[in-house]
């Protein structure tokens, strides 16, 4: 299915310009590796705002904004709390609304909706919400080691074995100097970032 559908009788794709156009993303439970992945992963309406919480070393846990959430009469990117600095935590408390999905503490993010709520409107909404939030170390990011890897699959893994792995079909970056593997190459660089200043 296309991204855009076109307008009947059109032959020109264009973007949804009603939260009632936009049908849902049904992957779930899928991890961002990189940035790219959020054109992929999340639904249009909230594209730019969860790039811009990805550019702030925020972790998005969970978006939504498709023709299903009118029935919530809410859109929503819910953010893991835990992974937030502390200057953060309490924006998201004043910003948003806590709560908790089994042990895990999160916060989310909300814009009312009706039948009539054009997408630019969701988009200014939301992006003034996550303007409030800081930059921040990209805490989130977990580096494995080759231990980690053996127990998570239950073999004995090499170093090699996760080398030959390419990132492109679910493998992860190796640093050469630490050992560690991070998610992708573009996280790593991410964390290292942070760790040079």
């Amino acid at each position: 299915m296309d991204r855009f559908p076109s307008a009947p009788g059109s032959k020109v794709e264009r973007p949804p310009q009603l939260l009632s156009e936009v049908e849902p993303i049904m992957e779930g439970g899928l991890v961002l590796r990189k940035r790219e992945d959020i054109d992929r992963l999340v639904e249009f309406p909230l594209v730019d705002a969860c790039r811009a919480l990805y550019d702030k070393n925020i972790q998005t846990w969970q978006s939504s904004a498709n023709k299903q959430d009118l029935l919530n009469g809410a859109v929503r990117i819910t953010i893991d709390y835990e992974s937030l600095s502390e200057e953060n935590k309490l924006i998201a408390e004043e910003i948003g609304k806590l709560w908790k999905y089994e042990e895990r503490e999160l916060v989310s993010l909300s814009v009312p909706v009706s039948e009539v709520t054009v997408i630019a409107e969701i988009q200014t909404r939301m992006g003034a919400l996550v303007d409030r939030l800081l930059p921040q170390p990209p805490a989130w990011i977990e580096a494995r080691t080759v231990d980690d890897f053996s127990a998570i699959y239950g073999s004995n893994l090499t170093e090699q074995d996760l080398k030959d792995w390419p990132e492109e079909e679910g493998g992860w970056y190796f640093d050469e100097k630490s050992h560690l593997f991070y998610p992708s190459e573009e996280q790593f660089k991410k964390v290292k970032e942070y760790q040079d200043k």
